[in-house]
């Protein structure tokens, strides 16, 4: 990025078993036990919780699972992520996207 600005709008393909930014594997499915199981990690202790990146949603998810987390905060740097993110959130109201870098 010559002109030192961010590129928000990078290309995202988004699936059920990926997400690539522009060629570049990101996160994939076979991640999901793992991520599950931080996502409980700190779920289980409730409050207002801070995520960085979105992704497939795998954690995010999780988290929501939980009934004591009362606000879920979550930057995102990628547009097409982000605008995912914003469809998540109308089922999961304590969420709070953040478009940027964190």
């Amino acid at each position: 990025m010559p002109s030192g600005k961010l590129d928000y709008g990078a290309k995202a393909e988004i699936s059920a078993t990926h997400l690539t930014i522009e060629g570049h594997p990101v996160m994939e499915s076979w991640e999901t036990p793992y991520m599950h199981a931080l996502a409980d990690k700190v779920g289980h202790l409730g409050g207002h919780l801070l995520e960085v990146g979105f992704g497939m949603q795998i954690s995010a998810t999780q988290i929501q699972s939980h009934p004591a987390v009362t606000k879920h905060s979550i930057i995102e740097i990628n547009k097409d992520v982000f605008d995912t993110m914003m469809e998540f959130k109308k089922t999961y109201p304590t969420v709070n996207g953040l478009l940027g870098p964190w």
